[in-house]
């Protein structure tokens, strides 16, 4: 089913490795978050070839034309000029700087493909609430449950100067994405004799995480609520999923429930089928449609 493939990329998406607890970082530490740090943590200052700038405060207003009737984002930097273009012959010169499949593609398309470099800009920003957030975060937020799951944390960055990798790993899971999406789902299932099936479908998620003034959900945990449904194939037109999310995933895990328009019931989807949900969604489908 559409809806217990993305599920299981939910699923994924939230895996941790365990490690040990660290207690947050001093007072002088969080200091630095705002002086020679951003306010979430990263090197304010430029490198020293001046191919990177220094960061002085992003974006802070939406840029002229936007938003728009057709969804189309203004590019506020379209005059920059084009630096210098790395294609398959020059690639050597830049090796250290290309990831591994930027080499392949170069290699395996050397008269389709090549990478236009454009002056760095340094664009980030986030409501002045966030930071201050982020600060106190900074001071208070601690690993539990061998580092699944935070605690004293809440709309920030939970560890803006992090002292180990799962502190990395929570700061990508938390990271500032809104409060509210609307968007729309879409996976192609394509056969090895490219035949392909389309699964689509709204979907809404809520990051009450990202909403300072949220205090239920603060109490309770709540960092994510997810919802989709169906619009295509036929065949699943209806069906739905929702699944929350908690910030202490081994205390309290993850609810999800989906819905079948064929059987007229919302059953829960048990924690031990989470994980396998949509690998198994995928062989029921190649099965059926291949016949």
């Amino acid at each position: 089913m559409f809806k217990q493939s993305i599920l299981y990329a939910a699923v994924a998406a939230f895996s941790l490795t365990t490690g040990s607890v660290f207690a947050a970082v001093t007072a002088e530490e969080a200091n630095r978050l705002g002086n020679d740090l951003t306010p979430v943590g990263a090197e304010k200052g430029g490198n020293a070839d001046g191919t990177i700038p220094a960061w002085t405060g992003g974006l802070t207003s939406a840029l002229p034309g936007w938003p728009n009737a057709t969804n189309d984002r203004p590019n506020p930097y379209a005059d920059d000029p084009i630096q210098f273009t790395i294609t398959a012959a020059n690639m050597d010169q830049y090796a250290d700087k290309l990831p591994e499949i930027a080499k392949a593609m170069l290699k395996a398309k050397p008269d389709q493909f090549k990478m236009n470099i454009y002056p760095t800009r340094r664009t980030a920003a986030f409501p002045e609430e966030y930071y201050d957030r982020t600060k106190e975060n900074a001071q208070k937020a601690k690993l539990i449950n061998d580092g699944n799951g935070v605690e004293d944390v809440w709309a920030g960055i939970p560890f803006p100067i992090p002292k180990n990798g799962n502190d990395v790993i929570w700061n990508h899971l938390l990271r500032y994405k809104g409060v509210t999406v609307e968007g729309f789902s879409g996976e192609d299932l394509v056969y090895d004799n490219g035949n392909r099936l389309q699964w689509n479908g709204p979907n809404e998620i809520h990051h009450p995480f990202q909403d300072p003034n949220d205090d239920k959900a603060q109490a309770e945990g709540t960092i994510l609520r997810f919802s989709l449904t169906a619009s295509e194939p036929t065949r699943d037109k209806g069906e739905g999923t929702l699944a929350i999310d908690n910030i202490d995933p081994v205390s309290t895990p993850r609810k999800a429930w989906s819905y079948d328009p064929g059987e007229l019931r919302v059953p829960r989807i048990d924690r031990s089928r989470c994980s396998m949900i949509g690998i198994s969604s995928r062989v029921r489908r190649k099965n059926t449609t291949s016949n």
